[in-house]
């Protein structure tokens, strides 16, 4: 799967869809359908629901300062994203 966006840590543009059941379940805005996997280095990336480019660099010990809510190439704002932001600053 090709995407529009440069791996932020390779520069690679190739794309693998994948599945992992422990991001999953640790964040509630990764599915199965939107989770992507760098084909050189393996890092791992939602993509965006309206234009499918890489939105998110995502890992077991993601920090909130690190997620865009905004897709930086078709200017669309991730709704989930937005809500489990909400939700984890009310945690804290």
């Amino acid at each position: 799967m090709n995407k529009k966006s440069e791996c932020e840590i390779c520069g690679n543009s190739t794309y693998l869809e994948i599945e992992s059941s422990i991001l999953i379940d640790r964040y509630s805005f990764i599915t199965q359908k939107n989770l992507v996997e760098c084909s050189k280095c393996g890092a791992r990336y939602i993509i965006c629901s309206n234009c499918s480019s890489i939105f998110n660099r995502v890992h077991l010990t993601l920090d909130i300062f690190q997620i865009k809510v905004k897709c930086s190439k078709c200017g669309n704002n991730n709704k989930e994203l937005s809500e489990w932001l909400v939700n984890f600053s009310k945690r804290s």
